[in-house]
């Protein structure tokens, strides 16, 4: 599935070595909101995704 990023609730960055996460700066959401992302389910019971474009991300998607 693919979504723009204007429509997901981003929650934190993995890292790409893949040791974890990091908080995602406010100022960097803004531009992340014009992209494209491939969302692959993460969690059904907290309804979590990993958003995918350059970097991949832990999003919700918005209601």
């Amino acid at each position: 599935m693919r979504m723009k990023g204007k429509n997901l609730e981003f929650l934190c960055l993995i890292k790409r070595d893949g040791s974890g996460t990091e908080v995602i700066p406010n100022d960097s959401i803004k531009s992340l909101e014009r992209n494209e992302f491939s969302l692959i389910r993460l969690s059904l019971v907290h309804d979590t995704w990993i958003a995918s474009e350059f970097n991949c991300y832990v999003v919700k998607i918005k209601n």
